[in-house]
């Protein structure tokens, strides 16, 4: 397709959104059919459409519009626009005229006494034409719509005004028949430069040609002047169609042009919003300086012995935990979307808060909120905000306490040291931290009591006496608070209320945000979406101001010319040029149509002023015969129902190749110009039949003569002439010819002309002279020189315009590959997106954010009622975690643990596990699951092994991670061991935070399978009794345990998972 220059506010609201991409964007094919499957027509559409070479004849050009006005209306501005540039090239066509008629004017009467009558006119006319081509081609002043309203009839008017003045100030007789030429110039170029409609362009070329021939019938002699007009008429017929065509085919042009900068925008818009959605999704779960490596990294190649691994040291950082007591008991007791719906509601209160007090959030664990303060940006008040948030969770939790009539409450501990941070793994990213401080923090919490903040005494001594506390005696509620002699304290109140006691003091950074925490989710998000509808306001008034700007970006030529060769146009990369050659090689070339036009018009005006001889007619029809069929040749791919297949197979070969269509419009042109040759050789020897005419005869005797025998004399040499410029013509409208080509065929043409004119045609023309000049014969300057000296500037003029009108097309071919270019640019962004979207949320919930623009109000929430969950952790690791500076400061330990977990993250891409989900990693702890997979149905209740096939795929999953973790062992030479636990039954999973998503599970199930883990035995996977009756159905193998006492489920019965017997059939296939 949109700038796209650059697009703005693109995280608009769905319905302006919309709104907006269905403006730029074609509807859907299965949209543009009606319920008989015809194709319907949809605002691309142009109405007045005919099959074939119809479609593109000027007649039909006014019906040629988009059908949706708006688009139709944007579309003739941006047209317009473009054509403004072109408007200098008409003042550069008239200031070749002026020159060419001044050197004339000069050359005739080399007397310097008629200056006053005949010279200034054309001097001023000369110097206004160069200021209107410096005015528009280098100073680039800007000018109102509302002047050049009137600038392409101003231009037009002193074109015509320089003509008319030439032919009043020339003497001969034949004045306005001379000026024929530069008047089907001046023709042509109304329809083709002028930023004008159709309308407008056919309206000022009637009044030239019409005042053309009226006066042609005021200054030409009775004798000769029906059979002048009409021959004048008929070539100006032709330049008249051959502007139209050419202005059609532009207009077609400009057209594909327009949709294509409408689809960069559409494009560029997709990319900026794919890249803020893609920055947001990152940023969501990512610090940013975590996000920047891995963005850059996505798609590398990580040469070494290890993975990657995404982490930092920071000093200096207070940790907070936060637990909701209770929450356990109120899971069971709401819908799944409810039970969401509340933490979303808390979290984005909590999200809030940390953003107020400085805080990046680590993760969400269940029901566990965690973040730190002084990282990765450093803070000298870290522990002071981090107490102060704590404090804000024990009230925020009031909201739940309130909706859920139940007594829910906070319990928050805090403790300072240092933390490494990053992310492990290689799927389902969550930015985490770990270190000896960081355990310590989260014993902090457990060892704390409901509705307090619980802070050891390392935090303690960063407050600097801003809150007044008390003992906490942590150590009697925990061992390891015991086992490090931390001293422990409860906050008791704020002495120094926010913001006093930090850097945010003086800043006004909150200070008109006291109650934002106090807002609702729903509210938070009703901020945003109207701030965002603000934004969006002017969002398509500004769409129309961004593509002028596209446009105005893109209409400049210095941009071409950085790809381009200034003066061949060719582009510098071979590559592109070959792709340039082929694009242009279009099936059908209808501007071919311009040539039988051409001959036909020329043949007709031949026969009414040229000599009518059996030779004259029969290289006349041959020729219209040989030119017509070459042309239907290459226009016959479009009406492939009505011409044989072979001829269209036939033009469609020559078309589409850069040679082949080059040497068939090559062959055209040379019969043309073959016609005429012969014509003007025809016309010399008419004059061997009859009486010689001696030059030196008296003017009156050479009339009289000429008057005796006008029907087979070639008495009007001139109009071979006139029809070499419309032959020109004919060439400038073919738009898929090279310019070189162009620029050798006009040469070629003007050459070949003017030699004909000296040598060929010196009686006739000597003939002409008597007649034109009269009296003043020996003081003017002969008509064969004139005439080839006006046919030279006009072919110099139409040289600069097929200059210009291949510049315009290579920058439209240009731009195209821009397009493409952004198109290959989004495919990269998007495919990024889904990569991170798909590293952060399963692929099940993540393809729900990728089809539509989640709200806070549109939460995902899911309840399972048969879901397995694994976990899977290495208790041994925390002996071989040490902070110390040979390993540096346990950076290398992580480094392994990253490798653990990625090569468990590597078992998931083996078919075996297809529906085995990761859930998340907590420190050495591995959580995944089983039984969210919505594209696996079951027909009606199914038996166990049909309903529970997943689960043993689960556990073929954690037999595997053991099998992986001994491989590891074997090749550190390490001995770590793994405890398992699973469990079976329902869950509910949801995302918290449209904005922020965060992926989770929650309920009894996910309760008892991490009780299953940590009440285990190393080595060893425990499960419940019911989970174990499960699974031996597939064939595994138990040892009762016996009773464990589990938290909040009393003493239950498990068992270890011994083995599996090998004769039993495996669920390991789809």
């Amino acid at each position: 397709m949109t700038s796209n220059n650059d697009v703005e506010s693109l995280m608009l609201p769905n319905g302006v959104r919309t709104k907006i991409m269905a403006t730029l964007a074609p509807p859907p094919v299965s949209d543009r059919l009606d319920s008989s499957g015809n194709v319907r027509r949809s605002h691309m559409d142009l109405t007045g459409g005919r099959e074939g070479i119809l479609h593109y004849l000027p007649w039909w050009c006014f019906q040629k519009k988009f059908v949706h006005e708006d688009v139709e209306k944007l579309y003739q501005e941006y047209y317009h626009k473009q054509k403004q540039r072109d408007t200098v090239w008409v003042f550069v066509a008239a200031a070749i005229f002026t020159a060419y008629a001044l050197c004339l004017q000069c050359i005739s009467d080399l007397s310097l006494s008629d200056w006053t009558d005949k010279r200034i006119a054309l001097v001023l006319c000369c110097l206004v034409n160069v200021v209107a081509v410096l005015f528009f081609l280098f100073l680039e002043l800007k000018i109102s719509e509302a002047v050049w309203a009137i600038v392409p009839f101003v231009a037009w008017a002193m074109f015509y005004a320089q003509v008319f003045l030439d032919a009043v100030f020339d003497d001969r007789i034949t004045n306005w028949t001379d000026a024929l030429g530069w008047t089907l110039v001046l023709v042509y170029v109304i329809y083709v430069l002028l930023p004008l409609r159709m309308y407008s362009c056919i309206v000022l070329s009637l009044i030239t040609s019409l005042t053309h021939i009226v006066l042609i019938a005021i200054d030409l002699p009775s004798s000769s002047l029906i059979l002048q007009v009409i021959a004048n008429s008929l070539l100006l017929v032709g330049a008249n169609l051959m502007g139209a065509m050419s202005h059609v085919f532009t207009d077609k042009k400009h057209r594909k042009s327009y949709l294509e900068t409408r689809t960069a925008m559409r494009v560029k818009l997709e990319l900026e919003e794919r890249t803020r959605e893609q920055e947001r999704l990152l940023l969501s779960v990512l610090p940013e300086h975590v996000a920047e490596q891995i963005r850059n990294d996505i798609g590398e190649v990580v040469d070494g012995q290890f993975k990657k691994i995404y982490m930092s040291r920071h000093e200096n950082v207070s940790i907070l935990f936060a637990d909701i007591v209770g929450f356990t008991a109120i899971s069971s007791t709401y819908s799944a979307a409810d039970l969401v719906q509340i933490l979303n509601e808390l979290f984005a209160r909590f999200d809030k808060l940390a953003e107020k007090f400085h805080q990046l959030r680590i993760k969400i664990l269940g029901d566990c909120y965690y973040c730190i303060s002084g990282a990765p940006q450093e803070r000298s008040d870290h522990a002071v905000l981090c107490v102060h948030m704590g404090l804000s969770m024990v009230d925020a939790i009031k909201y739940v306490r309130e909706k859920t009539k139940s007594p829910v409450d906070m319990r928050v501990g805090i403790h300072t040291g240092a933390v490494l941070a990053g992310i492990f793994g290689q799927r389902q990213w969550q930015f985490d931290v770990y270190s000896k401080d960081v355990e310590l923090a989260n014993k902090m919490e457990s060892g704390g009591k409901p509705g307090r903040v619980h802070i050891s005494e390392k935090t303690f001594a960063y407050l600097r006496g801003e809150f007044e506390v008390e003992p906490g005696d942590g150590s009697s509620r925990d061992e390891t608070i015991k086992s490090s002699g931390l001293k422990t304290y409860f906050i008791v109140k704020i002495l120094k209320p926010y913001p006093n006691g930090t850097l945010d003091i003086g800043s006004g950074q909150n200070a008109d945000n006291v109650l934002e925490e106090t807002r609702t989710a729903e509210e938070i998000a009703t901020k945003e979406d109207t701030k965002m509808l603000e934004d969006a306001k002017h969002s398509e008034e500004n769409y129309r101001k961004r593509l002028f700007q596209e446009q105005e970006m893109r209409g400049k030529k210095r941009h071409l010319y950085q790809t381009c060769n200034p003066v061949t146009l060719r582009f510098k990369q071979k590559q592109m040029e070959d792709e340039y050659n082929s694009q242009m090689a279009n099936p059908v070339d209808e501007a071919t149509a311009s040539a039988p036009i051409v001959n036909l018009l020329g043949t007709l005006a031949h026969m009414l002023v040229l000599p009518r001889t059996v030779a004259s007619y029969l290289t006349l029809c041959f020729g219209n015969i040989l030119i017509l069929v070459l042309s239907l040749i290459s226009i016959s791919p479009a009406f492939p129902k009505r011409i044989p297949q072979s001829v269209t197979q036939l033009g469609k070969n020559i078309n589409e190749s850069f040679v082949k269509r080059h040497l068939w419009i090559f062959l055209i042109v040379v019969i043309l110009v073959l016609v005429n040759v012969l014509n003007m050789v025809l016309c010399e020897s008419s004059y061997s039949d009859h009486q010689v005419l001696s030059i030196n005869a008296s003017a009156a005797d050479v009339t009289t003569t000429v008057k005796r025998v006008s029907s087979e004399l070639c008495a009007n040499p001139q109009y071979f002439t006139s029809y070499s410029v419309l032959v020109l013509l004919a060439i400038t409208v073919l738009l898929h010819v090279s310019y070189l080509m162009k620029l050798g065929l006009v040469a070629a043409i003007t050459v070949l002309q003017t030699y004909a004119n000296v040598v060929c045609l010196t009686v006739p023309f000597a003939v002409s002279d008597l007649t034109g000049f009269g009296p003043q014969m020996t003081s003017a300057i002969s008509r064969k020189y004139s005439l080839s000296a006006m046919l030279g500037s006009i072919g110099l003029a139409l040289l600069f315009i097929n200059r210009h009108m291949e510049a315009a097309t290579r920058l439209l071919f240009k731009w195209k590959k821009e397009v493409e270019e952004q198109k290959g640019q989004v495919d990269q962004v998007m495919h990024k997106t889904v990569t991170l979207v798909y590293n952060i949320l399963p692929q099940h919930v993540a393809n729900i954010f990728l089809k539509t623009n989640m709200r806070h109000d549109e939460l995902y929430s899911q309840s399972y009622t048969e879901v397995g969950v694994l976990f899977a952790s290495m208790p041994n690791f925390s002996d071989f975690y040490t902070e110390e500076s040979v390993n540096n400061q346990g950076l290398e330990c992580l480094r392994f643990l990253n490798e653990v977990i990625s090569d468990f993250d590597a078992l998931l891409k083996e078919e075996r596990f297809f529906d085995i989900i990761k859930i998340k990693t907590t420190g050495a702890t591995y959580m995944a699951a089983s039984g969210l997979n919505d594209n696996v149905t079951l027909q009606g209740d199914g038996s166990i092994r049909e309903r529970w096939a997943h689960l043993d795929r689960l556990t073929q999953f954690a037999l595997a991670l053991k099998d992986t973790l001994q491989k590891l062992n074997a090749e550190s030479f390490n001995n770590f061991i793994l405890r398992m636990g699973i469990n079976h039954g329902p869950i509910i999973a949801g995302v918290i935070g449209a904005r922020k998503p965060h992926y989770d599970m929650w309920g009894n199930t996910v309760n008892v399978a991490s009780r299953m883990e940590s009440t285990g035995k190393a080595g060893c996977i425990q499960v419940v009794e019911e989970t174990a009756n499960i699974l031996k159905e597939f064939g595994y193998e138990f040892e009762q345990r016996g009773m464990v006492q589990v938290k909040g489920k009393g003493h239950l019965m498990t068992y270890y998972l011994i083995g599996r017997n090998q004769r039993s059939p495996s669920t390991s296939t789809k």
